[in-house]
């Protein structure tokens, strides 16, 4: 009966010895397992994070490359143009006033500005109200900076300024004076003045001045 007793004890040991063994082995494998899928997480969060820091900077790049060249260019435009005429600052329909003369028109009117291919009347206006209107289909177009001289609109003083916008008359549409005919055949060009407005110069249409000043344009301000 002892040896019976004692080999029952000695089998239970093992058994017990044996499920201890299998539980740690369990663990062990949970324990790894546990890691590993850790692992994997971390891995796939570290490479979503990298990809959205990558995707964000990719777009900081672009936006920051976009914002560079539209600078870029309106810098260029400035420093080819620099004394253009911004012709969004102005309406769509701007008149020049002269004033009433016997020899040289009164106003000249632009229409459809922005178009760059504006209606240009020229009106004239005699001392005795005899009213008479020429219409031209023109064009606006940017040249390299040029210096003109011009009498001024105030006081007749003969001055320089520099200009970069052209306005030209490439149509005779209506009206009995043609001024595209003759030396009067040249264009006139828009520029800011020192006193915060703008100016038209044009042809000198009188032509009552001396050999000298033959190139002499006249300015004629804002309405």
């Amino acid at each position: 009966m002892k040896k019976i007793a004692m080999g029952f004890i000695v089998f239970t040991g093992l058994m017990l010895t044996g499920c201890n063994n299998q539980t740690e082995k369990s663990q062990a494998v949970d324990s790894q397992a546990s890691s590993t899928t850790s692992s994997i997480l971390e891995s796939s969060e570290s490479t979503e994070s990298t990809s959205s820091q990558q995707t964000q900077e990719t777009s900081r790049t672009s936006d920051t490359s976009g914002n560079t060249t539209e600078s870029s260019s309106i810098a260029d435009a400035v420093n080819k143009f620099p004394y253009a005429v911004d012709l969004s600052a102005l309406a769509s329909s701007i008149t020049f006033y002269h004033g009433v003369s016997v020899n040289y028109p009164t106003s000249f009117t632009l229409d459809n500005l922005m178009s760059r291919e504006p209606l240009i009347t020229i009106t004239f206006e005699s001392p005795d109200n005899t009213v008479g209107a020429s219409k031209y289909q023109g064009s606006i177009t940017e040249i390299p900076t040029k210096e003109i001289r011009i009498f001024s609109a105030k006081d007749d003083y003969i001055r320089s300024v520099f200009v970069n916008t052209q306005i030209n008359l490439d149509l005779h549409i209506e009206g009995e004076h043609d001024y595209q005919e003759g030396v009067n055949n040249r264009p006139m060009y828009l520029f800011a003045n020192a006193d915060g407005g703008y100016s038209l110069a044009t042809p000198n249409y009188a032509g009552n001045v001396l050999e000298q000043d033959q190139d002499v344009m006249q300015e004629v301000l804002r309405a």
